[in-house]
């Protein structure tokens, strides 16, 4: 049979006890991780320590790297130091320390939350609220009594393990006998395979305004005005990334335009590739082209527009030159409908004649 005492300080709970500390100790292994907390104490010329309370777990199913699990046992840890400075707060004055012997973890427990991935980042976050990072001291493995936590050690065993009971021998030694604070057994690689990735400018160099089409495929939309809409912010968010002077507020009838004349360009471009280059070098179209009767031109946007015998008409530019779009294209599809709802549903005629005029 184990014995544990109901009081912490014995014959001396009657006597003014000054300078309490507690000691939380924390350790992890693949099978289980946890902690343990001591009361030191000063009295007289006499220096005690023991055992208040310990907690463990066992490792989860999914396979956590040891790193993490020794996060864990750390997070126990504070939590478990919190309950007891709660529970002693009126009666005690209670200076904390914590001891790991993870290099990894007093890195990132002394460094900020917001470098590492999610995982390490919330838990480093809820140990920097309920402690001190400064607090936070290196403890050889040999000398964690934590390390009894995750170890197969019968009750008999346990029982005879005094370090268990009052912590490890320097725990009642003065202070400059600890162990010394370092982190020389930390590897680099170890610690940074938790720090998350900075965003990098890829869209500034990798995609542009005019590779929307490489972030969203406008045909899961049957909607025309909520691609453009889709597109509009999507050319905003690349613009404020590489640009220092910012686009705020809602979108502008302009950025819309822009949106319109992008998939126009792109749908262009996908079948007239290579009427687009013979018109770029202002060469004839090849006899086959299919839109080599229209007389075809490019416009200031570089948009494949109607060209004829209309230039002096009394006429709107869109309506004397209207956009070339091929029928089996999804956006041709999309903006006919769009034209057809906008005339209340009218015949071809109506309908030709709204896609020849301006989009406002």
């Amino acid at each position: 049979d184990v014995e544990i005492p109901r009081h912490y300080f014995g014959s001396l709970a009657k006597i003014n006890i000054e300078n309490i500390q507690l000691h939380c100790f924390v350790d992890a292994s693949e099978k289980a991780y946890g902690a343990v907390v001591y009361f030191r104490y000063h009295h007289k010329n006499a220096l005690q320590s023991r055992m208040v309370v310990s907690k463990s777990r066992v490792a989860p199913l999914k396979k956590l790297s040891l790193p993490r699990l020794e996060l864990m046992a750390a997070l126990i840890g504070v939590r478990l130091s919190k309950t007891v400075q709660r529970y002693f707060k009126e009666q005690l004055y209670i200076v904390p320390y914590y001891w790991s012997d993870s290099s990894i973890v007093l890195h990132w427990v002394k460094g900020s939350p917001e470098r590492w991935k999610p995982f390490v980042q919330n838990r480093t976050r809820e140990i920097q609220e309920k402690s001190e990072p400064a607090s936070w001291r290196y403890c050889p493995t040999e000398q964690n009594p934590a390390d009894m936590l995750t170890r197969d050690l019968s009750i008999a065993s346990l029982k005879e393990e005094k370090s268990w009971w009052f912590g490890p021998e320097w725990l009642t030694s003065p202070e400059c006998s600890w162990p010394k604070m370092t982190t020389s057994s930390c590897k680099e690689e170890e610690v940074l395979t938790e720090k998350r990735e900075k965003v990098k400018k890829v869209l500034q160099s990798n995609c542009t305004t005019e590779q929307v089409n490489k972030l969203f495929n406008p045909e899961k939309f049957s909607n025309l005005s909520k691609i453009l809409r889709i597109t509009a912010w999507i050319r905003r968010f690349l613009h404020n990334a590489k640009n220092k002077e910012k686009q705020f507020g809602p979108l502008t009838a302009e950025e819309l335009e822009k949106s319109e004349t992008y998939w126009i360009k792109n749908t262009q471009e996908e079948y007239f590739a290579e009427e687009i280059k013979a018109l770029i070098s202002k060469n004839p179209l090849a006899k086959e082209s299919r839109i080599k009767k229209f007389n075809p031109f490019l416009d200031g946007d570089q948009v494949i527009r109607v060209g004829g015998r209309l230039q002096h008409a009394d006429l709107m530019f869109s309506e004397k030159h209207p956009i070339i779009l091929p029928e089996q294209s999804y956006f041709a599809d999309l903006t006919t409908k769009c034209c057809h709802e906008k005339t209340g549903h009218s015949g071809i005629a109506g309908t030709l004649l709204r896609f020849r005029r301006p989009r406002n």
